[in-house]
C-alpha cells in the first residue's frame, strides 16, 4: 500500500536514450502530483484511500536496470479514506496501529524489464511486518515534458493481502487483498 509505488521508476529503463549514462542517477518524487492510493471493497461496495510520501531515495541506472532501486517511506498515520466511520478504523490497532507504526517502508530487491512494463519486487513493511510484493510498473510521459527521462510519470500496481501483515478485522464484510494503483510524478537530480 506503500509508495512503493516508486519502485516503477526502474521502468525507465524501457526507454533508455542511447547516450545514457552508465552511473545511476537520482530521482525525487513530486508529492504535489503524485497519488498513493490504494483500493478496498467493504460489503461489495468500492472504496479509495491515499497515503502520503515521507522520505523516498530511487535512483536508476539506465544501462543496467537491475542495478537500480527505490526506498521509499510512507506517514501511514496521515492515510485518508473518504468515509469517516472507515477513516478512524483504519488508525485504529484492529487495523494500521498508527500510534506503534506510524510508517510503512518498501524496499526493492529486483528490478525486472516484462515487456512493455517492469516488474519490481520488494520488501513491505507494514505494522512491523515485512512481507514481499511484487509490482508492475508502466512508464507514461506527459505531452510536453523533456524527452531526455527528467520527467517521468510511473504508473504502478499491484495487491496486498491485509491478512499477510496481521490486518484481519471484519472479514466478513472486508476484502483480504488491497489494490494498488499509484500515478507517481518524479524528476531527476542534477
Amino acid at each position: 500500500m506503500i509508495r512503493f509505488f516508486l519502485v516503477g521508476l526502474c521502468a525507465l529503463m524501457l526507454v533508455v536514450p542511447q547516450g545514457a549514462q552508465a552511473e545511476a542517477q537520482r530521482y525525487v518524487l513530486d508529492g504535489d502530483r503524485s497519488e498513493v492510493a490504494f483500493f478496498y471493497k467493504t460489503s461489495d461496495v468500492p472504496s479509495k484511500g491515499v497515503f502520503p510520501v515521507k522520505a523516498s531515495d530511487i535512483r536508476i541506472e539506465w544501462r543496467n536496470v537491475a542495478r537500480s532501486s527505490v526506498d521509499v517511506t510512507i506517514d501511514t498515520g496521515g492515510a485518508r479514506v473518504f468515509d469517516p466511520i472507515a477513516a478512524l478504523a483504519l488508525k485504529s490497532r484492529d487495523f494500521l496501529d498508527t500510534a506503534r507504526y506510524p510508517e510503512a517502508r518498501f524496499v526493492s530487491r529486483d528490478i525486472r524489464r516484462a515487456g512493455d512494463t517492469a516488474r519490481v519486487s520488494g520488501d513491505l513493511t507494514l505494522k512491523g511486518v515485512t512481507r514481499p510484493v511484487n509490482l508492475e510498473v508502466a512508464f507514461q510521459r506527459l505531452v510536453g515534458a523533456p524527452e531526455d527521462n527528467s520527467e517521468i510519470i510511473l504508473r504502478i500496481r499491484g495487491g496486498v493481502s491485509r491478512a499477510a501483515f496481521g490486518i484481519t478485522a471484519y472479514p466478513e464484510v472486508l476484502e483480504d487483498i488491497i489494490t494498488l494503483d499509484f500515478s507517481v510524478f518524479i524528476r531527476r537530480v542534477d
